[in-house]
């Protein structure tokens, strides 16, 4: 990595554009499709490596995907069940 790329993503005042928060770590950016498209590649016969490379996801949180240790969204559980937040949604709108 050269000097000048790790400040590409600065703006004027010298701002981290890829950071959520200031002083958060950064996060790579792709789509749930992205994600899959890579699984049914992998599965198709093509290399993990390959398969992160070509689809932009990140080559960890890929691996774990495959493998099942990281098959869930990372959170929380929400206190409602969906059912509820449908009434409570609807509720509102009414």
């Amino acid at each position: 990595m050269s000097l000048r790329s790790s400040f590409d993503n600065l703006d004027s005042t010298g701002f981290d554009l890829n950071l959520r928060t200031p002083g958060a770590r950064t996060y790579r950016d792709y789509s749930e499709e992205a994600m899959l498209e890579a699984i049914e590649a992998v599965k198709a016969g093509m290399s993990k490596k390959l398969a992160a490379e070509t689809f932009g996801v990140e080559r960890t949180t890929f691996g774990r995907r495959i493998v099942g240790t990281h098959p869930k969204a990372v959170g929380r559980p929400t206190i409602l069940t969906a059912q509820e937040e449908a009434l409570i949604a609807k509720t509102q709108d009414s």
